[in-house]
């Protein structure tokens, strides 16, 4: 892989701060992706369940997509807990400059 594939996805279910799921319409790729949340403690508990279709990529095997796949995903989700944490910290500083 090693580079970006852009496609076209479609929002099948979604429940405010519980379940968002969709599926790609167009690209390399077929994928229907589901991202469910949960608190978990002073946080939350993130699962992702991906299924993939290899539809333009005839020559890569679907362990080795799988794997990319998956380091991908483990980058996508640190960056995403680093935005939510970064966010968090801020509201919680604007939080005190507001009662002081």
């Amino acid at each position: 892989m090693g580079r970006r594939n852009l496609g076209i996805y479609e929002v099948i279910e979604s429940s405010s701060n519980m379940r968002y799921r969709f599926k790609s319409i167009s690209g390399p790729l077929y994928m229907q992706t589901t991202y469910t949340f949960e608190t978990a403690g002073d946080g939350t508990k993130v699962e992702v369940s991906i299924r993939i279709g290899v539809m333009n990529f005839p020559r890569m095997s679907e362990r080795i997509l799988g794997r990319k796949m998956k380091k991908q995903l483990r980058e996508n989700l640190v960056m995403l807990r680093d935005i939510l944490e970064a966010k968090r910290i801020s509201s919680s500083s604007e939080a005190i400059l507001l009662i002081n």
